[in-house]
């Protein structure tokens, strides 16, 4: 087994573990539907974090063909990013039905908006990830792709009005769909 197969595993081990504890925390809410209170924002930004840990579990299997030799400094990056969505899954939504966190609205206001630094974070890595591995010049729409991927989580963090939140996160959405489309290769062989 070459060093790129044991970080793979490294990485997935944690990217299984934040998804597990994502969908986890989606199935509680589902299962006491009854007692809790839905709010938009928040559903929607653990569906892009979903999305990441998706995206970014297919993406590394790219790194295998880019990379052959593999420093310290290399699988901290690599690692890193797997725990930012880790630690973004785990803040988005709560993992258990108590009474302070069954309004999902306030329950995001309190704990599930520190989940968007995270994903920030996960953004900014992506973004030297991307310029240091992968064989493609930087591009001034890619540059500003990114950029607002990481500024439009940081904003929704810091403003406390909901239409605010919520036409950022609308806007969000629409350049997650886009960047998935343009940015993702088909299969990777």
């Amino acid at each position: 087994m070459d060093s790129f197969h044991w970080i793979a595993v490294a990485v997935s081990m944690i990217l299984g573990i934040g998804v597990t504890r994502l969908l986890t925390s989606a199935v509680m809410i589902v299962r006491n539907r009854e007692v809790f209170r839905l709010g938009v924002v928040p559903v929607a930004w653990a569906t892009f974090v979903f999305m990441a840990q998706i995206q970014f579990w297919w993406a590394i299997f790219e790194l295998a063909k880019l990379k052959s030799t593999w420093t310290l400094v290399d699988f901290l990056i690599v690692v890193s990013m797997p725990l930012l969505l880790f630690i973004a899954a785990a803040l988005v939504l709560p993992h258990e039905p108590r009474e302070r966190d069954l309004d999902l609205r306030a329950s995001f206001a309190r704990d599930g908006r520190l989940a968007l630094l995270a994903l920030a974070l996960f953004n900014a890595v992506a973004c030297i990830a991307d310029y240091k591995w992968w064989p493609l010049q930087p591009r001034l729409a890619d540059v500003l792709v990114m950029a607002t991927l990481i500024a439009l989580p940081l904003s929704v963090l810091l403003s406390r009005r909901s239409v605010v939140q919520l036409g950022l996160t609308v806007a969000y959405a629409c350049l997650l769909i886009v960047a998935q489309i343009v940015d993702s290769p088909a299969a990777y062989g």
